[in-house]
């Protein structure tokens, strides 16, 4: 139903209304959501000077972060994080001499920072009943928002989406399909859901005097292989494009 009161028919309806998804609340599918205590402030700027070689590179500082990535051939995505308790950290435009005491080697980086245009957000945490109901599906974060720590958010919808595609392809009877759907995809999103949480906790909670341990244990996560794959799991399951997996998912 639209705004002047017109009704709609559709043989499917994609709710991709993001964290505070009113689709998702009109039926009734909201299990739990949760803003989490972090703030996230992101930049995307023009050049490559920052980055030069085509990697990410994150830094950590008591209860700090920022991480400067290489976006395509023109352009850097820089992120930061601290707890939303922390007034300077939250500041915008950021506080420069505040960051810095964090990490002085980037002083000309949290400069420039100070003269873009930056988006501050919080994020949330979702977990839905059911991705559907009916003819409706849930997309991205209305079906599961999650911290941005592993960086998969964006690929998760993206992946499932395509997934969702395939399912649909193979079948007349639409809520089938969407039930299929979750049921194959739905493993990995939690999974990747709980170690991005898990990763965001590192971040907030760990004592400030034991940093030092921290690193050893993050640097542990990515040496161990058995540790890596678990929480880069949705790194390494692609969408489901095999239409015979999709029928025999719904049989």
């Amino acid at each position: 139903t639209s705004e002047d009161g017109d009704e709609h028919e559709a043989d499917l309806v994609i709710g991709a209304d993001g964290h505070h998804s009113a689709v998702r609340s009109s039926l009734g599918l909201t299990k739990l959501e949760r803003r989490l205590p972090t703030t996230s402030i992101r930049f995307l700027l023009p050049g490559r000077a920052l980055t030069p070689e085509p990697m990410s590179t994150e830094y950590w500082s008591r209860r700090r972060r920022i991480a400067l990535a290489a976006c395509g051939p023109d352009h850097t995505y820089c992120y930061m994080a601290c707890p939303e308790g922390d007034a300077a950290g939250s500041e915008v435009p950021i506080n420069v001499e505040s960051w810095s005491d964090h990490f002085p080697h980037l002083r000309v980086v949290f400069e420039l920072l100070q003269r873009s245009e930056p988006y501050k957000a919080y994020y949330s945490w979702v977990q839905a009943h059911a991705w559907s109901k009916g003819k409706v599906a849930l997309l991205g974060d209305a079906a599961h928002a999650l911290p941005p720590t592993l960086g998969q958010g964006s690929n998760l919808a993206m992946s499932n989406a395509r997934s969702l595609v395939t399912f649909l392809e193979n079948t007349d009877d639409v809520p089938a399909a969407l039930v299929a759907w979750e049921r194959a995809v739905r493993p990995t999103t939690e999974a990747t859901q709980a170690w991005a949480r898990h990763y965001d906790r590192l971040t907030k909670y760990w004592p400030n005097p034991m940093s030092g341990v921290r690193a050893r244990v993050i640097w542990a996560f990515g040496a161990s292989p058995q540790l890596s794959a678990r929480m880069r799991r949705a790194d390494r399951t692609p969408p489901i494009t095999d239409g015979a997996r999709a029928q025999e998912a719904m049989r």
